[in-house]
């Protein structure tokens, strides 16, 4: 029995990238991604792991391509079984309403709302367990719904499966080894203790299948913003002979990276530099295609490094290299580049100095051997508040967790920041020492 996961597909949301020569993205793009999949994939079974809508304010833009991309599902005779997550704990509810009859309404398929109790439209959070049977082949499902945008306690704390009988799948929306989170807080060890096995969940947008765990989220099966690097996809379980193997990953038609230019010395014109890039996107968009070759779009985030001077030759480029360019069949679109080369700069020479060149030099020293640098320290602290500071102002309270860097925020981030703004500064005085030699 083949059985497609998805989650945090956000109906009324488009993703935040640059359109494609193809056409635009809408607010349904992920949603038709998964149904899409499911009807190529032919599974018995979707599981839908919550956070499917982006809000339930957006019922009227959302309901009408919800419900008829489950009904697609449906008379195609592929059930739906869902929990509701932290953004859709109202619409899905009514969805159940509306289309959850009974199965022989649709060949044998099914939509059904696991992990609550239902009151007309509103819900009580509570684990519920129920089988799935085709083709003689018997799955139990055990889910929990949010029945508020809010839960501080674990839901795990209540989790008693009734039945014995296995394979035993658990479908579940929640923040996993985030203490504190009020998103349905839990902890993996608890998860791979408990008799369940696999754990569909739902939440954090970076799908996990592939780390081999029991439990693993679905992530978004397309990016939604430039942050959401990597593969992207739906997810695909079989239940054969009383056992769950997988998941094994459908990817999207649409991806996310990051590139690395290595650059050596002398490499700093802008013909090598734009050859040099061509030819690392080119080698890393084949690599990818080895294993989706249904591969449409490609973003890169490209990251410059070696030991060169690139700046001057990068912004002679810039605007070529962030323009569409066609490459083995896939639309290919540079979002950012990245400046990281070291410049050739005579650091050890010019730490002895006594002036800010000096002490510059041996701050960058410093960090480049993992030495502690009293002042790079401060300076990273202060970055690091100011980067807090400005996630708690008014103006960004609706976008910082839409668009902000998972990176940003950490230790290492800012002694990065630290790093490279010294980098410019030292390239910058050996500029114009030189230009007065």
């Amino acid at each position: 029995m083949k059985i497609l996961c998805a989650s945090d597909i956000h109906l009324g949301r488009i993703p935040a990238l640059p359109a494609p020569p193809g056409g635009a993205f809408t607010h349904r793009t992920a949603w038709d991604f998964v149904v899409a999949t499911a009807l190529r994939e032919r599974p018995a079974l979707v599981l839908l792991a919550g956070d499917v809508i982006d809000s339930d304010n957006q019922f009227l833009e959302t309901w009408q391509p919800l419900r008829d991309g489950v009904a697609r599902l449906l008379e195609a005779g592929i059930a739906v079984t869902a929990v509701a997550g932290n953004h859709d704990s109202e619409v899905f509810p009514r969805l159940h309403q509306a289309l959850g009859g009974e199965p022989a309404a649709h060949g044998g398929a099914a939509f059904r709302l696991l992990g609550c109790e239902l009151d007309g439209a509103r819900i009580a959070s509570r684990w519920t367990e129920e089988p799935f049977t085709r083709d003689g082949e018997t799955v139990w499902l055990a889910g929990w719904s949010f029945s508020a945008p809010r839960c501080a306690s674990s839901p795990l704390a209540d989790f008693r499966p009734v039945r014995a009988q296995r394979p035993l799948l658990g479908l579940l929306h929640g923040d996993v080894d985030v203490p504190g989170s009020i998103y349905g807080p839990l902890r993996s060890a608890e998860l791979e203790a408990a008799p369940v096995d696999r754990w569909v969940l739902g939440h954090i947008h970076a799908p996990t299948g592939g780390d081999g765990a029991r439990h693993f989220y679905c992530g978004s099966p397309v990016p939604l913003r430039a942050t959401e690097r990597g593969a992207h996809g739906c997810w695909l379980l079989e239940a054969r002979d009383g056992a769950v193997l997988g998941p094994v990953l459908a990817p999207a038609p649409v991806r996310v990276d990051r590139v690395e230019v290595p650059l050596e010395a002398g490499e700093g014109t802008p013909a090598t530099l734009a050859a040099r890039i061509h030819g690392a996107l080119l080698g890393h968009l084949r690599a990818v295609l080895g294993g989706n070759p249904r591969l449409e779009v490609l973003y890169a985030q490209v990251r410059l490094a070696g030991r060169c001077d690139a700046g001057a030759a990068l912004a002679a480029i810039r605007e070529d290299l962030e323009a569409w360019r066609r490459l083995e069949e896939v639309d290919v679109r540079v979002l950012a580049v990245e400046d990281a080369t070291d410049p050739e700069l005579p650091l050890e020479a010019w730490s002895v100095r006594k002036d800010a060149c000096g002490r510059l030099a041996r701050m960058v020293l410093a960090l480049r051997r993992g030495e502690e640098d009293a002042e790079a320290r401060e300076l990273a602290g202060e970055i690091l508040r100011e980067e807090r500071r400005s996630r708690s102002l008014p103006a960004y309270a609706g976008i910082r967790d839409v668009l902000r860097d998972p990176a940003t925020g950490t230790g290492d981030w800012a002694r990065e920041q630290v790093l490279a703004a010294a980098l410019r500064i030292l390239g910058e005085i050996r500029r114009l020492e030189g230009d007065h030699a």
